[in-house]
């Protein structure tokens, strides 16, 4: 049975902005300390471009931090950002990479070309 994007029951935050659904945002569990003002949190999404257009995650915002910055596995920035395929979904989780509040989450550096 294959899940339809618009009814995923993934814990974390669901959105959806456009065509571009966001499911199962959320943020990395504090190792040994809860998290500190000041510190940098790793955030995770993913997100499925519903139309028949590729799109860009050129950016990304929150109420909870100063900043968010999107950066590849290596901490750099994606001035492009991260490629959206059309009627595809691109998993923004460990081994891959998004950063909110200079935070660093790591994504394929696939989803960037």
């Amino acid at each position: 049975m294959t899940a339809s994007p618009c009814r995923w029951d993934a814990p974390g935050q669901n959105a959806r902005v456009g065509d571009i659904m966001i499911r199962y945002a959320h943020v990395a569990e504090p190792q040994g300390r809860p998290w500190q003002p000041g510190d940098d949190v790793a955030a995770y999404v993913w997100l499925y471009n519903k139309s028949g257009e590729a799109d860009r995650l050129v950016g990304a915002g929150t109420p909870n931090g100063a900043s968010v910055d999107i950066v590849d596995s290596g901490g750099e920035p994606l001035a492009e950002g991260v490629r959206l395929p059309a009627n595809e979904l691109v998993e923004l989780e460990p081994a891959r990479l998004i950063s909110c509040c200079g935070t660093c989450a790591r994504w394929s550096e696939a989803a960037t070309s």
